[in-house]
């Protein structure tokens, strides 16, 4: 171990703690304990629940590549995929979004995976490289953080370390604890979600792709999980969740059968697991690294799933937040100029993407996503963005002005048809159609 590590967690339990064994955790925690840091890990649950993120962008293999897990994969149910498709719930025809369109370096596949393995055997790597892991634990700070000195009670016990990094999720440890969380509430949306055999898939190569489907009140996800199931999620507006007034299994059901799309797709498929939700989870945790601590993934800010985002921002900041401390123990960076990168590096990244997200829900930017031409290679800044490719430096000028030029057309779409117009399509409106062209006998089994 480093001299200068040993010298700052002198009489302390660890080095640095973390709180959260997801895969935000799992990558932190991996990295630390390979630097010979003395690192103990957290985990309130005792085996991990069926989550959103089952979409891995490319820049998460360049993670699992350069850690040297993708062999481990071989344990975790998958698809490859190579791109993403993108529509309106009614239209057959789908826009393709390639990985390798993008414009910078790095993997241009990835993988779709069944959350649960995937979590665990990222957790299960870090255990090997030798963090302590702590599972069905609670933990809460017990004194205000600071650098050198992090003091966590871990059920009713008396934790110290040098550092923490918090990569608690949705539940937001520091946050919560300190205040900063911050929900956006023009970002209230509810996502309902369960697995399904069954379901159509393109033939080939393109079988693989995570296919996003546009409507006015929201927006699905159908994502191969493996060769034989698909996860299908519905993101909806809370105010038209309300309007609509169904349990969340009746929502899933009823938004699939009026979704021609989707329920093309479905005409043979059986749900295979309960119908899980999560609810209005658009938030940031600000300021993304303070005394003593560092926020990574959900802990830092919780993104809309749209873009696929969540397990990319925390696989990456969580190797990020982990190289940063690892630089203060060594005494190679002071703890000022560690936390002030990260925090441009998480603030850069996010930004990005909740601009991406808020766009998305509005119909001329679906209008111009959906315009097949790379008029001035914007859409190569777009596939970029999509692929993950923002990191680990931030984001260059030919990446900007594209981006620039892209969010001018969604303006000037508002008004003049920069890119052909598109109709769009409302569930509640189109509902007697839709279930008198879809045969839905045998698509739903009851569990």
């Amino acid at each position: 171990m480093a001299t200068a590590s040993s010298q700052i967690s002198a009489g302390r339990d660890y080095d640095v703690v973390v709180v959260g064994g997801g895969p935000t955790g799992a990558i932190a925690s991996l990295i630390l304990a390979r630097a010979n840091l003395r690192v103990a890990v957290f985990e309130r649950t005792t085996a991990f629940p069926m989550r959103v993120g089952e979409s891995l962008l490319p820049r998460s293999y360049d993670v699992l590549h350069e850690l040297g897990l993708v062999e481990r994969m071989a344990t975790v149910p998958h698809t490859i995929k190579y791109g993403a498709k993108f529509g309106f719930a009614h239209e057959e025809d789908l826009t393709r979004v390639a990985f390798a369109d993008g414009f910078r370096d790095g993997a241009t596949m990835t993988f779709n995976v069944e959350r649960a393995a995937f979590d665990e055997m990222l957790l299960k790597a870090a255990q090997d490289a030798g963090a302590k892991l702590h599972r069905g634990v609670v933990a809460h700070l017990s004194a205000p953080p600071r650098d050198g000195d992090i003091r966590l009670t871990v059920d009713g016990k008396q934790i110290t370390a040098s550092y923490l990094i918090d990569a608690s999720g949705r539940a937001t440890l520091v946050g919560r604890e300190l205040n900063l969380r911050k929900a956006m509430p023009d970002m209230r949306k509810l996502a309902c979600f369960a697995h399904y055999t069954g379901v159509e898939r393109d033939p080939g190569q393109l079988g693989g792709d995570l296919l996003g489907l546009m409507c006015e009140e929201g927006w699905f996800w159908l994502i191969p999980i493996d060769p034989a199931r698909t996860s299908i999620g519905f993101v909806v507006d809370v105010a038209a969740e309300q309007q609509i007034g169904m349990t969340h299994e009746q929502l899933l059901e009823w938004a699939i059968m009026r979704a021609p799309q989707v329920a093309r797709r479905c005409v043979n498929a059986k749900r295979v697991t309960p119908v899980h939700f999560v609810a209005d989870f658009s938030y940031t945790c600000k300021p993304y690294a303070g005394p003593g601590y560092f926020l990574a993934g959900d802990s830092g800010a919780f993104i809309d799933p749209v873009f696929s985002t969540g397990v990319c921002l925390g696989m990456s900041t969580g190797k990020y937040a982990a190289e940063a401390v690892i630089a203060v123990l060594q005494g190679k960076m002071s703890p000022h100029e560690a936390k002030r990168g990260y925090i441009n590096m998480f603030e850069t990244a996010s930004n990005i993407f909740f601009r991406m997200v808020r766009a998305w829900y509005k119909h001329p930017f679906r209008e111009v996503l959906r315009y097949s031409r790379n008029t001035g290679r914007v859409r190569r800044a777009i596939v970029a963005i999509l692929a993950g490719q923002i990191f680990p430096t931030p984001i260059s000028m030919k990446i900007r002005w594209r981006l620039w030029v892209m969010e001018l057309a969604v303006r000037l779409q508002r008004f003049i048809a920069v890119v052909p117009r598109r109709s769009s399509y409302s569930l509640r409106a189109g509902a007697a159609i839709a279930a008198t062209r879809i045969r839905f006998s045998g698509m739903i089994a009851r569990l």
